[in-house]
């Protein structure tokens, strides 16, 4: 939150002495403006984050698609690729460094299908992350074309994508318990064996989508309110 510098000064007098604040009415007005001010600037501040909070859905239709677009392009770079599955899902940095060893032909296509694989909001929203990872389970690969051992590969490097994209998500829009929810789920997916992570992940991740849903709804109706008394908060159409 941007503070003014009358708020800033109000502010550091409440802390630094034990004089009386206010010494005239001018004084008073003017502080009390100052607050007024800063409280906007808070209140059209959460308006323009409001839509960072997706309207999130346990069985969201691209979660599903992605979850299935995931196996099918783990089991391809796994099992008959030179390229690294880090190269897609890692920090950008870390990618890098694993390009630098590919032919120059490689390191474009590889760069490439980063690039739109990084653009996916499944890649780049952890909670969309998280419910995209439960859907796999419905495209366990055909054991008749894999054997055990690329099997178990193929679902370890799959879930493990998912949990670098989570790691390395942007989640400063999530509170702290939220936040404290995705590390659990993300714990569970990486200690599962296989893709069905059970009861008790499908009722942390619906607690997560709730919470969400339940602060975006606050904040709606919060501003809602806020643009009936103060006109000042703009509002995107």
């Amino acid at each position: 939150m941007r503070i003014t510098n009358n708020f800033y000064k109000f502010s550091q007098s409440i802390q630094y002495t034990n004089q009386p604040v206010f010494t005239s009415n001018r004084e008073h007005e003017a502080m009390l403006a100052a607050l007024r001010e800063a409280q906007d600037l808070e209140m059209q501040r959460r308006y323009n984050n409001l839509d960072e909070l997706l309207n999130y859905d346990i069985h969201d239709h691209g979660c599903h698609n992605m979850a299935q677009f995931t196996l099918n392009f783990t089991c391809a770079i796994e099992n008959d690729s030179e390229h690294n599955l880090d190269e897609f899902f890692k920090s950008e940095e870390e990618a890098s460094k694993l390009r630098s060893k590919l032919s120059p032909e490689c390191q474009k296509n590889s760069l490439e299908i980063r690039n739109e694989i990084q653009k996916q909001p499944v890649f780049k929203d952890p909670v969309l992350a998280l419910v995209s990872a439960k859907e796999m389970k419905e495209f366990i690969p055909d054991k008749e074309i894999l054997n055990n051992a690329q099997f178990a590969n193929v679902i370890d490097a799959a879930k493990k994508s998912y949990v670098d994209a989570i790691n390395t998500s942007d989640k400063t829009k999530f509170n702290d318990s939220e936040k404290a929810l995705i590390e659990e789920l993300t714990g569970i997916i990486k200690k599962t064996k296989g893709l069905e992570f059970g009861e008790e992940f499908d009722k942390l991740l619906e607690t997560l989508v709730e919470s969400v849903k339940a602060r975006r709804q606050e904040v709606t109706q919060i501003i809602n309110k806020q643009k009936i008394i103060n006109p000042k908060i703009k509002v995107r159409l």
